[in-house]
């Protein structure tokens, strides 16, 4: 539907000023528009397939919260909290530059420590010189 349509493309827009251009353009290309008559259903399948696989003993929820769910918003609201109940069902995708970046930090978080336990050990040494020149 072309309202449908307008609005991915001005969410896209909107959200491509906000610097996390991979991760909307991922949102952007995944976003099927439906037909009014059909949303409820394929809200429903979505949430039977994410409750199917992280939490089938709630399958019983599923209408219930499709028909709650009755707009875009609350959709996406109720599967921030899904994903927030369920860490499990969020997939991390480590790229290069990622990875690098995770690398460095490593890297970093290592270097204080080891600067930290020179730094123990030189006062201690201190300590040990003050008390044998008492």
């Amino acid at each position: 539907d072309d309202d449908c349509k307008k609005n991915a493309d001005m969410n896209s827009m909107m959200l491509g000023l906000g610097g996390c251009g991979l991760y909307d353009r991922g949102q952007y290309d995944a976003c099927e528009c439906v037909p009014k008559e059909k949303r409820e259903e394929k809200r429903k399948s979505a949430l039977r397939s994410f409750y199917k696989k992280y939490a089938p003993d709630s399958l019983d929820k599923v209408d219930g919260l499709a028909k709650k769910a009755d707009t875009t918003v609350k959709l996406s609201a109720l599967f921030r909290k899904l994903h927030k109940k369920y860490p499990e069902s969020i997939k991390v995708k480590v790229d290069e530059s990622m990875a690098r970046m995770q690398e460095m930090m490593k890297n970093a978080e290592d270097k204080v420590k080891k600067d930290d336990v020179v730094e123990e050990e030189e006062e201690e040494e201190t300590i040990v010189g003050e008390r044998e020149e008492l």
